[in-house]
């Protein structure tokens, strides 16, 4: 047997025991998530950005996740899911959930958690970190949270906390707006057919021009309704 043939043989032996050694730790994740494949295709996902982890987070209340990012990894498209904050938390990406039905609420009776979106992506990139959806059709309610938006840079478009891609629906309730000086991300944005609901939500005058991307005049709260009407065909 050639040189060449003995290591390449010891290679694959080697990597033959590595596998071998990981089956036990890959057994043992797809029982932990295999339960949220089952039934309607849903499920509760914790998020904890202080002390949650992407890579290894099961996304139960004692193994989170840190991001939306991570919590996205366990939907299934179609599936109705309910992302429990457990801490303040920043929008820093583009997540796409694939989610028929989300559910963005504090995991605290009570206690109004953060939710916030960074100014940008990165310096070059010319999209703002949005929330929307991968498929045709997707509700998003976001129950007992404070949401933030920001500023973001001239070259970033489109401004929007979350957008549009395809039909999107976002209820709040219970929710306050925060629009610190100087702010000047939209709250929808997109080039899809969009509608939002307010329920018991706490919105500053600053708001006004600030609820649909690109429509400025007239977006007091009282008057958003029109706004839709008129410039989504709603």
């Amino acid at each position: 047997m050639s040189k060449e043939n003995t290591e390449m043989l010891a290679a694959l032996g080697a990597l033959h025991d590595d596998i071998a050694s990981k089956i036990p730790q890959i057994d043992a994740r797809l029982q932990a998530i295999l339960p949220s494949l089952s039934g309607a295709m849903g499920r509760k996902v914790f998020v904890d950005a202080a002390t949650g982890d992407d890579v290894d987070g099961l996304g139960t209340e004692e193994s989170p996740v840190r991001s939306l990012d991570g919590a996205a990894k366990f939907m299934i498209p179609g599936g109705d899911y309910y992302v429990s904050l457990k801490t303040d938390l920043v929008v820093d990406s583009y997540v796409a959930v694939p989610a028929a039905s989300l559910t963005l609420a504090s995991s605290e009776i009570g206690v109004k958690r953060r939710l916030s979106w960074a100014p940008e992506i990165d310096a070059i990139d010319t999209r703002a970190p949005a929330i929307t959806s991968t498929g045709r059709n997707c509700t998003i309610l976001c129950r007992d949270l404070r949401l933030a938006t920001t500023q973001v840079s001239a070259h970033v478009t489109p401004r929007g906390m979350f957008y549009g891609r395809t039909n999107l629906f976002v209820d709040l309730f219970n929710c306050e707006m925060e629009v610190p000086a100087g702010a000047n991300h939209a709250f929808l944005s997109g080039n899809a057919l969009y509608a939002f609901w307010l329920n018991a939500v706490t919105v500053p005058a600053e708001m006004a021009g600030l609820w649909v991307d690109g429509y400025a005049a007239g977006t007091d709260p009282a008057t958003v309704g029109r706004l839709l009407a008129a410039n989504t065909t709603l």
